[in-house]
């Protein structure tokens, strides 16, 4: 965090960051139940490395799933019904309906 605020990694750039920064919701709501779901049924099958590395990709792939098919539609349809819910209070006093 210091460097981040000290301007230390201002160099990092890209679209990348956008997705990354959208996607960890996603992956914090999935990564445990999935996960240990995953690595229960996986544990005989894999060795541990190639496990992880499996479910890291997959539970990144589901995040970024979750948020492109998700919650992006949603957002649309949340912000117009927010809009819609929150115009009576923006009209000036006296205006009526």
């Amino acid at each position: 965090m210091l460097a981040l605020a000290l301007g230390k990694l201002s160099w990092i750039r890209g679209k990348w960051l956008t997705v990354a920064g959208a996607t960890t919701y996603p992956l914090y709501l999935l990564h445990e139940h999935i996960g240990w779901t995953g690595i229960r049924l996986l544990r005989h099958d894999l060795s541990p490395w190639v496990l992880v590395a499996v479910m890291t990709v997959g539970m990144l792939a589901a995040a970024w799933l979750v948020h492109r098919f998700v919650e992006r539609p949603l957002a649309a349809v949340l912000k117009r019904g927010l809009a819609r819910g929150l115009e009576p209070l923006r009209r000036p006093p006296g205006t009526g309906a």
